[in-house]
């Protein structure tokens, strides 16, 4: 935590967290988190990530806060909620902040009560009623809350020789990702291939959730999905599955498409993790949550 810490007393206006994942989708315990020591590293970890617009503060009436553009907000059981609907965190989904893994669990060491908790959190009626979060923190770091004022920050760049639109504050990430990408392709066959072989690559489009009434990271333009041409009987989406195998969870990670390590280790190099780790998997999915891999790491990022 940053140096020079303020107590904060006032209300202020609607800012707080919106998120994308399936509530079963991490461990309960990351989910109940929400003592002062796990606030004041997840806060920390946004600092980390966003110093052009955060800063965490040791209190905030009394409570882990941070300041998003110099407004205070408060940790209330895993929400960040302005003070004046602090009391009120009961209308809000939690945010998950979990510890992003290092690597995929492997599905043949689920349990029985993990696989039965997956398929109900999976199923489409409990999508549907998954509560929303308290949204307007991810506004702020997107650079707007409506289609108009993200569409402010949506730009076109070229990407892996394909061209993408995309949030204006991922640019650097990206070129940055694009060089070590290609400079493996030099070196590795299996890169090589991966970039010769992408079929598609999609950022930004105004949408929901699939199912849901919340939004996407794609919706904010902070998200690609790279598709390769042919997927050779492999797997990419946890719903496309499940739409013709109930045990969708269960799909071996040898029989899930995934890009090449050096290529996911590139993006989350630059702030992005890779749905690929999920339980709920999405390997064509990166998304960028730099306070996730600051989180895990517990390392400033530059």
């Amino acid at each position: 935590m940053s140096s020079g810490r303020r107590i904060f007393s006032l209300p202020v206006f609607v800012i707080a967290l919106l998120g994308l994942f399936p509530v079963a989708l991490f461990s309960a315990a990351a989910e109940s988190e929400d003592g002062d020591d796990r606030a004041s590293a997840v806060l920390d970890a946004y600092e980390r990530s966003y110093p052009d617009i955060l800063r965490a503060t040791d209190a905030v009436d009394g409570e882990p806060g941070i300041l998003v553009n110099g407004l205070p907000y408060t940790w209330a059981r895993g929400r960040i909620l302005p003070l004046a609907e602090r009391d009120d965190w009961s209308k809000y989904r939690p945010y998950v902040f979990y510890d992003y893994p290092r690597v995929a669990r492997n599905p043949a060491d689920f349990t029985a009560e993990r696989i039965a908790m997956l398929k109900a959190a999976g199923d489409p009626k409990t999508q549907g009623s998954i509560p929303d979060f308290q949204g307007d923190l991810l506004a702020t770091i997107a650079g707007g809350r409506t289609r108009g004022g993200i569409e402010k920050r949506i730009t076109k760049t070229l990407f892996l020789a394909r061209t993408v639109s995309v949030n204006s504050r991922i640019l650097g990430p990206l070129a940055r990702i694009q060089s070590a990408i290609m400079s493996a392709s030099a070196i590795d066959p299996a890169v090589a291939a991966f970039v010769e072989g992408i079929g598609s690559i999609d950022g930004y489009n105004w949408r929901d959730i699939s199912g849901t009434s919340r939004r996407s990271y794609h919706g904010l333009g902070l998200a690609l999905d790279i598709l390769p041409q042919h997927q050779r009987n492999l797997v990419t989406y946890w719903a496309w599955e499940r739409a013709r195998n109930a045990d969708w969870m269960l799909v071996p990670l040898k029989s899930r498409w995934s890009p090449p390590d050096s290529v996911i280790a590139a993006f989350e190099r630059e702030g992005f993790i890779w749905g690929g780790k999920w339980d709920f998997y999405d390997t064509m999915h990166f998304e960028y949550r730099p306070e996730l891999i600051a989180l895990r790491d517990g390392a400033p990022r530059q």
